[in-house]
């Protein structure tokens, strides 16, 4: 797609072109921002589900430390080559807390930092007369997959406690 300005002030977008003639309408662009914020409200992480993930992932440093030291009286010289980064956690937690916030950070940001955000979670988004057809980045299409599964009523979600 390509950003046209009409009136010098109104944005549309159109498909280019580039592989033959489309069917698809022009967009305004308050429209096609409206259409990839969904896209990231699609991966909300609620707050009490994060707090319960960031918690497992601090429980589950202590036991990857002790499984790291194993590893490393047992293989020295692989885990130089092939080490369990520490900083994993930090990186998850980081993803969490981004899924979590994407939508809020995107509807607050200019274009050019919502187009950075749209980078870091999706791989590339299709598009039809009607919907949008977002690929994922990895880890962030497993989150869209949970989140999709919850939102249909499927079993198997996070339990919170009973109050």
């Amino acid at each position: 797609m390509t950003a046209e300005i009409k009136k010098e002030k109104y944005t549309y977008y159109r498909c280019t072109g580039f592989r033959g003639k489309c069917g698809l309408p022009y967009f305004r662009g308050e429209e096609l921002g409206d259409r990839l914020g969904q896209i990231l409200a699609d991966i909300h992480i609620p707050d009490n589900i994060l707090a319960q993930l960031q918690e497992s992932l601090l429980n589950d440093k202590t036991r990857e430390e002790e499984i790291r030291k194993q590893q490393e009286e047992r293989f020295a010289q692989r885990l130089i080559q092939k080490a369990a980064r520490p900083e994993r956690l930090l990186d998850a937690a980081r993803i969490l807390e981004l899924a979590n916030k994407a939508y809020f950070l995107y509807v607050r940001q200019n274009h050019t930092e919502r187009a950075k955000l749209l980078k870091m979670v999706l791989l590339n988004c299709g598009i039809d007369k009607v919907s949008f057809y977002p690929s994922y980045r990895e880890p962030f299409d497993l989150i869209f997959q949970r989140v999709k599964t919850q939102k249909n009523g499927a079993p198997g979600g996070v339990r919170t406690p009973d109050p």
